[in-house]
């Protein structure tokens, strides 16, 4: 990627043909899947999937993502990425390659995401937070 995103939308701003623009910008698509963003993670910091299911409190679904056979929902990622002591960029990446929205300091909750990554906190500390904030916690309902 050397086009920044600025720059990438002032060119579809400009085109008259939507499939020139992205025949020509194929090299700027993203190019890689979340679980493989997420394993190349856990490689870089030498980390363990079972670490990261402990820290998150996400358990055996955690395996689940990092081998691709399931896709998390936004806490989920959330979780693993506050769990797996990721910087706020590569949470946003990580939620920009699931699709997701990514963290907003105007939302309560995430502004809570955001003070957790930055100190460096852990998930169950952020939930205790997101508790005392009447904010939905972090946790594993609804996963498979």
């Amino acid at each position: 990627m050397k086009k920044t995103t600025d720059e990438l939308l002032n060119e579809i701003k400009d085109t008259y043909e939507i499939e020139n623009y992205i025949r020509n910008n194929k090299s700027e698509y993203f190019s890689i899947t979340i679980h493989d963003y997420l394993n190349k993670l856990l490689e870089d910091r030498n980390l363990k999937i079972s670490t990261v299911s402990l820290n998150s409190g996400l358990g055996d679904y955690v395996y689940k993502i990092f081998n691709g056979s399931r896709k998390g929902n936004r806490d989920v990622y959330i979780a693993i990425g506050i769990a797996m002591g990721l910087s706020y960029s590569e949470l946003q990446l990580l939620l920009r390659l699931g699709k997701y929205l990514m963290l907003d300091p105007r939302d309560e909750r995430d502004s809570v995401f955001i003070y957790a990554i930055s100190k460096k906190i852990s998930v169950m500390e952020t939930n205790e937070i997101l508790f005392n904030c009447n904010q939905n916690i972090l946790g594993n309902k609804g996963y498979n």
